[in-house]
């Protein structure tokens, strides 16, 4: 099976927005967080095929231990030029929500995606991955139930109740190939698209800033978990009219070392070009764009040396 272009775009366009939502600009938090990791987990479930668990867990450790010992080193180096405020309360692994960042960004996210394979079927069994609407219901209730009664779940792999439904969500649409008959010229196709951004902007506003990490949904989990539907689903169709690209592939297959190294890589740029830095060039709106520049060559230096540094492993598909 070959690359399925509009994938590649979604993930670029996904990792991209992380990046900048991890940057600080306020203005746009709001926006990419209604979205941006709900997507993956939607993209996750639409690309899922079962394999041997040890495999799966080969892909996330390799590149969270390979990445995490370089940004120990960046850190040494950081603190000789006295950037030590970006480098503090850092582990190698982080479990569950308090003051500690991990080395590898977004490490949360790999621990609730393996879950989230195991239950699916990397842990042996079909049962969930058969009856994955029942599940996602099941657990998009829990979300709603512990939400409302404001239910502290600190350990991370806890946040498969909420994220559950999005991998459910991206199975349906494998299964009903939904993605695949969409006409983006069509006009009812149109209009559905421009009806649907409308409604993503006002939940959007009515929710403010959300974030699933946090567990943090502001008016109610249902009505995030609708907006994040709607914003992948509008994310996915702008991408149907894109085509292939070499350089979106790339990112699109390193989209697991952008997740853990861009804030490293910004922050490695600035060193090396520190006399700069009090003036903030580098900061802001362009800090993202200067991370997915770098990180397209990190990448393709990855690919050279060897795939498992970008979470890739041939796998024994069942």
């Amino acid at each position: 099976m070959g690359r399925i272009v509009w994938v590649d775009w979604a993930k670029a366009f996904a990792i991209f927005f992380v990046v900048v939502g991890h940057v600080g600009l306020e203005s746009l938090r709001p926006f990419v967080y209604a979205f941006h990791v709900p997507a993956f987990f939607v993209l996750s479930g639409y690309l899922y095929k079962k394999a041997w668990w040890f495999q799966t867990f080969l892909s996330f450790v390799v590149p969270v231990l390979a990445f995490s010992a370089l940004y120990f080193i960046m850190s040494l180096i950081a603190s000789d030029f006295d950037f030590t405020e970006t480098w503090t309360k850092k582990t190698w692994f982080v479990y569950k929500l308090d003051e500690t960042r991990p080395m590898f960004t977004g490490l949360w996210f790999l621990e609730v995606l393996f879950v989230g394979r195991l239950l699916l079927g990397d842990g042996g069994f079909d049962f969930i991955k058969k009856n994955y609407i029942l599940f996602s219901i099941i657990f998009t209730l829990s979300s709603v139930v512990i939400d409302a009664l404001s239910i502290e779940l600190n350990w991370y792999i806890t946040r498969i109740i909420q994220c559950f439904p999005f991998l459910g969500f991206g199975i349906y649409l494998k299964e009903s190939n939904l993605i695949r008959s969409f006409n983006p010229m069509a006009r009812n196709t149109i209009c559905m698209a421009v009806g649907g951004g409308i409604l993503f902007l006002v939940l959007m506003h009515i929710n403010q800033w959300c974030d699933i990490m946090y567990n943090r949904y502001n008016s109610t989990y249902i009505v995030f978990f609708i907006n994040a539907v709607l914003g992948s689903l509008l994310l996915f169709y702008i991408c149907l009219f894109l085509k292939r690209s070499s350089i979106i592939e790339v990112l699109s297959i390193g989209t697991l070392v952008i997740l853990g190294c861009h804030d490293k890589i910004t922050a490695v740029f600035l060193i090396l070009l520190h006399i700069f830095y009090d003036n903030k060039i580098f900061d802001g709106y362009i800090s993202p764009i200067i991370s997915v520049i770098i990180s397209y060559f990190v990448i393709k230096l990855c690919q050279k040396i060897h795939p498992l540094l970008l979470g890739k492993i041939k796998l024994n598909h069942k």
